[in-house]
């Protein structure tokens, strides 16, 4: 059981094996792979576990990206990256998903148990183009843990290594994951480090920690006698005529080399009593952590390692030559770590973790002259590890494994058909990109919808999968919906906010119980989903995505429902900021004539900008149109603007880093259902659309009713007075004065009422409300969506 123990913690670093292997004589890869999570919550190793995600970052330090989302598809799972395909148009990233109830009893005895029920790990391909995520260890599955997958040269296969009946094994398969077999030549004993020669001829791999080179068959296999009872992770060189690993004793092992006939055996250098591992938690961990392993340079002449400064006592980085020679590479502060080196593609950089104030980040070296730059900026309680270069995207043949072969497996676009690296976006809309087609436009309110389902009568428990349908039922094949709107706020934010309240948490006991069994539902949905480390609203996004639908974020502006479970302490703390009146007019919204609300406001969208991987943001005006106690119309258009232009500005930032352009739409203010919504009438409440339009803040514009269909929109105004972006037109859920919900036909009539008006768009709000009827509720039509 120790073996397997470590065998966890060394999940990630075997992964690191596969960068040596496949190096390229290219510039510096465009985008760094690593995982992020969280290192002091209580309750012990799982509990800090389940909230790593797979991430990337590009080699400046901008646009930090989480990928596979939608892998995190319940409670008590994760994602971690792994490594990238040789060609680099591919991530692969670990799914993990363990029981709690298990998690508690590794816990009590110290030690880990993998048992079928209790543990799943999968390691996945995720092509960067289209999003497409292949499981290829579920295909003719051979085990319910299945790590260090990597690519065999030449094309010819994967490689990885499962759990069977408590025994790790080296295993290969087919690129489509089929055909698996086992290599380990009838080895009985567990096995780690598995990896391929570059000429792919010869395999290598630890089996109970003693290291055996065998044919790619797993026949031919023989013994690397070193004398040494600890014998871990051996990796091959560049040229594949040498093989690195760590020998000695457990938590005393210094870097070795071997020649491929099993000759030329020595050691390379000694790690001054450095154990080998770095501890990746700031809670007690009953693990010791993860092996930080040497590992070779491009040129395969120098080794880079971790060992402590004995006059210091830092872990700092060192290189040594094949034939002695050594440097220090670092040499910091007291109680700095260094850990899990990496050299870039080109060899003129090495990316580095490094534990500095305590907090683990990655830091890039550049060797000529060991200047540093960090990536990452993680805040107390946060790390990152395991990082990996990308191979370069546009190398003709990577390790013997070409492009082609790479999105053969894949079936991803080339290099020539992939979408282009978009630059800063101008400040104008018409010299951004030209404006794609958007049919129907579907709006989830992002509460109501996590407590109703398909067939539900009233508020239900939701689980991931219940999330995932609710994308697959409106972006179905066939329909028309080309977008999807997720809403993420009222007067508070559903999710944990650093700068806003999270719903529902800032009332008391006593309101809570006289919270309605819909708000009561709803509000134990989105506590479960985030205790267990799970944000249904990115599960949404990430699904969108992946069915190819543009995917936005929709912000209420002005919220005023004015309910106990959506009072802010931004509320709490400044009730002379409210605009004041009845319920539904005034009450509960806030005055945007003071500076102090337009920040706020400001903020808290751009924490959701950051937050959440999304193709733009909407600003919905019509959640609740009116925005200003006094003033005259100038100033508060004046103040207005200024917001929707640092939205924009805001927009542009986040798009940089993220390499494309973010959409900024509007949902222009409606006049409560008393009169039909028009430019003059919005422009009087200080939200001069058009203006925002000519300024090139804003992409496309939604115009809609409030709350209940009426089907006299005045599209024509709005298009007359905006000409240079799509202007949509809104249907609502029901009729004026109540009753069900639209029917199929009546959306029919009103779709095509608007497109008679020329809007280019339709947009759907509150569709799905007819399930929040209780024992009258029923699921709304979806079929129409492919009539619209």
């Amino acid at each position: 059981m120790k073996s397997i123990r470590l065998f966890f913690a060394l999940l990630a670093c075997c992964y690191s094996l596969e960068s040596a292997i496949y190096a390229a004589d290219e510039p510096s890869a465009p985008l760094i792979g690593y995982t992020e999570f969280q290192t002091n919550l209580p309750g012990g190793r799982q509990a800090n576990v389940r909230t790593m995600r797979a991430m990337t970052v590009q080699q400046d330090g901008t646009a930090t990206h989480a990928i596979a989302a939608e892998l995190v598809d319940k409670p008590n799972s994760w994602t971690q990256f792994v490594g990238w395909s040789p060609a680099g148009r591919q991530a692969i990233v670990a799914r993990g998903w363990e029981d709690p109830k298990n998690a508690q009893w590794e816990e009590e005895h110290k030690d880990f148990r993998f048992d079928p029920g209790m543990w799943e790990l999968d390691s996945c391909l995720v092509d960067l183009a289209t999003n497409k995520i292949t499981n290829v260890t579920a295909v003719e599955r051979v085990s319910n843990y299945n790590g260090g997958l990597f690519f065999l040269p030449g094309g010819k296969g994967l490689g990885f290594t499962p759990l069977i009946k408590g025994i790790s094994k080296p295993y290969v398969m087919d690129l489509d994951g089929r055909n698996k077999r086992d290599v380990s030549g009838n080895g009985t004993g567990f096995t780690y480090g598995y990896s391929a020669s570059p000429d792919g001829q010869l395999i290598s791999y630890h089996e109970n920690y003693q290291v055996y080179i065998a044919n790619a068959d797993g026949t031919g296999k023989r013994h690397i006698e070193t004398g040494n009872p600890f014998n871990f992770a051996p990796a091959w060189s560049p040229d594949g005529q040498w093989l690195l690993f760590v020998s000695g004793e457990h938590y005393n092992c210094h870097p070795h080399i071997v020649r491929r006939d099993g000759t030329g055996l020595r050691k390379l250098a000694d790690r001054n009593g450095y154990p080998g591992f770095i501890a990746f938690l700031d809670v007690p961990d009953f693990h010791n952590g993860s092996s930080d392993l040497p590992i070779w340079s491009k040129d395969g002449q120098r080794i880079f390692f971790t060992a402590k400064d004995t006059t210091t006592g830092n872990v700092e980085l060192y290189e040594i030559t094949l034939d002695g020679k050594l440097t220090q590479l670092t040499k910091t502060p007291t109680g700095t770590l260094h850990y899990h080196p990496t050299p870039s593609p080109d060899g003129k950089q090495l990316l580095i973790g490094s534990k500095r104030n305590g907090v683990r980040q990655l830091i890039v070296m550049n060797l000529a002259d060991h200047g540093e730059r960090q990536l990452t900026h993680l805040v107390a309680g946060h790390a990152a590890m395991w990082p990996q270069w990308q191979p370069n995207l546009d190398s003709k043949s990577v390790g013997g494994l070409s492009d082609a072969d790479d999105a053969h497996h894949s079936n991803a676009k080339s290099a020539s058909e992939a979408p282009p690296t978009q630059s800063a976006p101008t400040r104008s809309v018409s010299k951004q990109t030209p404006s794609r087609p958007r049919r129907v436009l579907y709006n989830f309110d992002g509460d109501s919808c996590l407590a109703t389902k398909a067939g539900g009568k009233g508020p239900v428990e939701v689980n991931v999968d219940d999330v995932k349908r609710l994308i697959e039922e409106v972006a179905y094949d066939g329909s028309h919906v080309d977008t999807i709107l997720i809403c993420i706020n009222a007067q508070v934010m559903y999710y944990p906010s650093k700068v806003g309240t999270l719903r529902g948490t800032n009332a008391t006991p006593a309101e809570r119980e006289q919270w309605s069994a819909y708000e009561k539902q709803r509000f134990a949905n989105l506590e479960k989903f985030f205790a267990a480390g799970v944000d249904p609203y990115a599960i949404m996004l990430a699904e969108t995505r992946r069915r190819g639908r543009e995917a936005l974020l929709s912000f209420r502006m002005n919220d005023d429902h004015g309910e106990t479970f959506l009072r802010s302490q931004f509320m709490a703390d400044h009730p002379d900021f409210l605009l004041g009146g009845p319920k539904y007019h005034g009450f509960g919204a806030l005055d945007f004539a003071h500076d102090e609300v337009r920040d706020y406001t400001f903020r808290l969208i751009e924490e959701a900008a950051c937050r959440y991987d999304c193709d733009g943001l909407e600003l919905d005006f019509n959640r609740f149109p009116y925005f200003f106690k006094t003033g005259t119309t100038a100033e508060r258009i004046a103040k207005m603007n200024a917001l929707v232009e640092r939205v924009r500005h805001l927009l542009d930032d986040v798009g940089r880093e993220r390499n494309r352009h973010l959409i900024l739409t509007v949902r222009v203010p409606s006049n409560l259902g008393r009169t039909p919504p028009t430019p003059e009438t919005a422009r009087e409440i200080g939200c001069d659309v058009p203006a925002w339009v000519d300024h090139g803040w804003v992409d496309f514009v939604t115009v809609s009713e409030f709350l209940h269909e009426r089907g006299d929109l005045p599209i024509e105004a709005w298009k007359q007075a905006i000409t240079r972006v799509p202007v949509c037109g809104g249907i609502e859920c029901a009729k004026a004065g109540g009753g069900k919900n639209l029917t199929a036909d009546e959306y029919r009539t009103a779709a095509k009422n608007l497109r008679a008006r020329q809007a280019d768009g339709v947009y759907l709000f509150n569709f799905f409300t007819s399930r929040e009827g209780g024992p009258n509720a029923y699921d709304p039509p979806y079929d129409v969506l492919r009539d619209l």
